[in-house]
């Protein structure tokens, strides 16, 4: 799921970007910028969820990066959107940073704001950041200069650095103020536990704590189950409508999963760079846009159908024939919106279901379109 939403937030968060003289597009399982290589214009590099990418040259521009792990030195003249498992960014940037990725470290220059939302967060006291800090996720660790304020939402905080204005989150597991903190506006959070501020800590405006209560079982209830049942009714729903075509692409996926994962993770990795490529130019943004928009249905159709598929294929390594009943795609739903509770290979499964599902998808239309032109 976590591939899902920093997919499509790769469109949210990316759509600021212009267009440059020169864009340079990289798609490989292993990408590399040398220190000696120059990109005048915007560098796009795609190397899927399992690749890596790397950079230690100067791009005259903006980057967008979609990889599993990047490490990025040297210089970026322009802002960087970065999607990745894990993210180190030893770049000078000289306009915004935005990142999505489970772990994300940041220890050179960035002339803009910072959005990142991740589990992890460091900012290195090598660090500055000239404009705000977003953050939402799991933890955040700053030792370096903040120039603007930090805002966001966070299981826990630490600062041990200058920041140039507020701080304002939610905290349930506490905020820590190390010796080195100094923020120079006030600091608002909302947490459990008291903040944890060192005597050599400096707060020049006012401190507004709110304390949260503790969740009762029944909010713990609805927060898991209410996503449950949303993703069933449309499952349900597409289930109902599209029983035949719901069989045909079960069939189509057992018929060769390296296929349809293949042309799934294509999709997830090319396509979202081609409609925003084609959007951030004057003839191709309408083609963009229609893209853009076709690509976003397959996804929520994919994320609907992942667990009847699921249960489909069950079905059929156990029986021996393709069965799409109600038993089965309410069981497969139901395992596949449990894998996202296994810790760290749960959602890596469930992005391979998704891949499949989605393959599946494209191919099937692919040879309905077929038919038809014939």
């Amino acid at each position: 799921m976590k591939l899902i939403y920093g997919t499509l937030l790769l469109f949210v968060v990316g759509l600021p970007f212009s267009a440059a003289a020169e864009t340079v597009l990289r798609i490989g399982s292993d990408i590399s910028l040398e220190a000696d290589q120059v990109v005048s214009g915007d560098y796009y590099v795609s190397s899927g969820p399992l690749g890596r990418a790397s950079m230690s040259g100067t791009v005259e521009g903006d980057m967008l990066v979609f990889a599993s792990s990047a490490v990025l030195n040297g210089i970026i003249t322009g802002d960087l959107l970065l999607i990745a498992g894990t993210a180190q960014v030893q770049a000078s940037t000289s306009d915004d940073v935005r990142i999505v990725a489970g772990e994300v470290t940041l220890s050179e220059m960035v002339g803009g704001d910072v959005f990142v939302l991740g589990g992890t967060l460091n900012i290195l006291s090598t660090a500055t950041i000239a404009g705000d800090v977003f953050f939402f996720g799991g933890s955040l660790n700053s030792e370096g200069a903040i120039g603007g304020s930090v805002f966001g939402s966070a299981e826990r905080v630490r600062i041990d650095g200058p920041v140039g204005k507020d701080i304002n989150m939610q905290i349930p597991a506490g905020l820590t103020l190390g010796d080195r903190a100094a923020v120079k506006g006030s600091v608002t959070y909302d947490s459990y536990l008291p903040m944890v501020r060192s005597q050599a800590s400096v707060i020049e405006g006012e401190v507004f704590e709110q304390k949260l209560s503790a969740p009762d079982s029944r909010t713990v209830a609805r927060k898991i189950l209410t996503p449950l049942f949303v993703i069933l009714f449309a499952t349900l729903s597409l289930f109902l409508l599209f029983k035949r075509g719901l069989k045909r692409l079960v069939a189509t996926v057992d018929e060769s999963l390296v296929l349809a994962a293949g042309i799934g993770a294509g999709v997830v990795i090319a396509a979202p760079i081609a409609a925003l490529i084609l959007m951030i130019t004057v003839l191709g943004f309408i083609l963009g846009t229609a893209l853009l928009g076709s690509l976003i249905m397959f996804y929520a159709i994919a994320v609907s159908l992942s667990g009847a598929v699921l249960g489909g294929l069950i079905a059929r390594r156990l029986t021996g024939e393709v069965m799409i009943t109600l038993p089965t795609v309410v069981l497969g739903t139901l395992f596949a919106y449990a894998l996202f509770f296994l810790p760290l290979v749960g959602p890596f499964l469930g992005a391979i279901l998704f891949m499949l599902t989605l393959g599946g998808l494209i191919r099937g239309v692919y040879h309905v379109l077929k038919v038809r032109a014939e």
